[in-house]
């Protein structure tokens, strides 16, 4: 039976009424409006935050968490968003502090008396983001390549990579996924960071400290609401955690039992007696590889009992073999 979570079903309806009344009621009464060819983002992202926290309330912990996850990432958009048009709104007469840039025109922008170093920043900067900056000086290069391209691109591929964390991307691709979760993230935030830096980068950006601040106080409000949430499921992750690495003790037991038991079978079809013998010996004999490949995964009780088995029958091999897999069973 599952357990229904009715404080998660609550938070879900406070989040897309909060959201809501955030954003088609208190910002107008202060003068900022969402344009109207992004406020059905800006509500589709409200309403991804909190739909699926309220589903994940009648889940098992795995699949909500997966939910939860994604209305993360969601409330963080939607926040940013309001953040945005409210700074646009406030700063209306606010001429930011930043380097110019300018769109990539050709694979390497205009250059003045280029240098190959400045050709391969001009391809990386308009191949990762579409612009470069119109001075070509040290400066402005290194403000740049920081401020616009690697930090932006970390943000985003740390999120993404956590995300897909929550997701078990990793368990979905077995003994891979350590691999693949880094692969693909890093492909989604190539993409995702080119297609956003026009829109929330560049924008954000120019209110300087202010944009950052915006960016920080988004990722503490997602985060804080985050720990509130986990610590409600607490126990739940707790037990999640302990079966799978049960589960996961028992299928390792059962693959080195299916070993041990191809191997007797097979020792078991030699005919010469004492070739029987040094094989078995092989694997109760500690110094052997055979010893740990073999029955190192065993239960120490059951793996004792076989050993002894082993033992007790050794200079008859076939009476061995057959007591001892009377604990393989």
């Amino acid at each position: 039976m599952v357990r229904i979570y009715w404080k998660l079903i609550v938070l879900g309806i406070g989040l897309l009424a909060g959201l809501l009344l955030v954003a088609r009621w208190f910002l107008p009464t202060m003068g900022v409006s969402v344009p109207e060819n992004v406020s059905p983002a800006l509500t589709t992202l409200i309403i991804l935050a909190a739909i699926p926290v309220t589903i994940s309330a009648f889940l098992p912990y795995k699949w909500g968490n997966i939910l939860r996850e994604i209305s993360y990432l969601c409330l963080f958009l939607a926040i940013l968003i309001l953040e945005l048009y409210t700074f646009k709104s406030i700063f209306t007469t606010y001429t930011p502090p930043q380097i110019v840039l300018e769109k990539c025109s050709t694979l390497f922008g205009t250059k003045e008396a280029p240098t190959e170093m400045w050709d391969a920043l001009g391809v990386w900067g308009c191949v990762t983001s579409g612009y470069f900056p119109a001075s070509y000086s040290d400066l402005g290069w290194t403000i740049f390549a920081i401020f616009y391209l690697i930090l932006p691109f970390a943000f985003v591929w740390t999120f993404l990579y956590g995300l897909m964390g929550g997701l078990n991307i990793s368990d979905f691709f077995g003994g891979f996924g350590g691999t693949v979760q880094t692969i693909l993230s890093f492909i989604i935030a190539m993409y995702a960071s080119r297609q956003l830096f026009g829109f929330f980068i560049l924008d954000f950006y120019a209110y300087g400290a202010w944009g950052l601040i915006a960016v920080f106080g988004a990722t503490c409000f997602v985060l804080g609401l985050k720990r509130i949430m986990e610590n409600w499921f607490r126990i739940d992750e707790m037990a999640a955690i302990t079966r799978a690495a049960i589960e996961t003790e028992i299928q390792t037991e059962k693959s080195a039992i299916s070993n041990l038991n191809k191997y007797l079978d097979y020792v078991r079809s030699v005919r010469d007696d004492k070739v029987k013998i040094d094989m078995l010996n092989k694997i109760i004999d500690p110094n052997t590889s055979y010893y740990q490949g073999m029955t190192g995964w065993l239960e120490s009780t059951r793996k004792n009992a076989f050993m002894t088995a082993i033992r007790a029958n050794l200079t008859t091999p076939s009476t061995a073999i057959r007591e001892a897999k009377k604990f393989l069973t």
